[in-house]
């Protein structure tokens, strides 16, 4: 489910009638100052983001946050992604240049962020915790059309899994596919 979190963060029942529903939430978390909030939607909301996270968590929830906007908010998207690593309620962190569609802030479309601009931000902005190498291109179209790293957490121990195994023997079971297509039960 899609969310800006108001709605979580104000409404008991919505809170608890969404929760039955266990849905995996992709929450608009646009950084952790005051200030990106208040450039990028106009009012502070920073404290209701993290009254949501809180309440998603309290309610056994998962969140995915995103994304990131050019000139914005690209210098928080490692404290965004350490961030994550360390409230409970975070399970991901899509890090993605918006979309600027509906409404939003006024951009200049020769300006705008790219996939590449976001790894090297993470990698700069994380202090040794990831590297290039641990990012791999989805095999789809176009090489930075979707680049991906997962990791491993444990505790305060994060191991991307590109460090641990060889991501190329698994890189045919996701090409061209909108659903990874699950193997036959014969073949397993």
């Amino acid at each position: 489910a899609n969310t800006n979190g108001v709605r979580i963060a104000r409404d008991d029942d919505f809170l608890t009638e969404l929760a039955k529903l266990d849905p995996v939430i992709y929450f608009q978390f646009d950084g952790l100052s005051s200030e990106t909030y208040q450039t990028i939607r106009g009012e502070d909301l920073l404290e209701l983001k993290m009254l949501a996270l809180d309440r998603m968590h309290q309610a056994g929830l998962d969140a995915v946050l995103g994304p990131i906007e050019q000139g914005v908010n690209t210098i928080e998207v490692g404290a965004i992604l350490e961030f994550g690593l360390q409230h409970p309620a975070v399970r991901s962190v899509v890090v993605r240049p918006v979309t600027h569609i509906g409404r939003h802030i006024d951009f200049d479309p020769r300006k705008r962020v790219t996939i590449p601009e976001v790894i090297h931000g993470i990698v700069d902005q994380t202090k040794g915790r990831f590297v290039l190498e641990d990012f791999v291109p989805v095999p789809c179209c176009f090489p930075t059309c979707q680049v991906n790293s997962y990791v491993f957490v444990d505790g305060e121990n994060t191991v991307p899994l590109p460090r641990m195994l060889d991501i190329d023997k698994y890189l045919d079971y996701i090409t061209n596919q909108v659903l990874p297509k699950p193997p036959n039960a014969a073949d397993v």
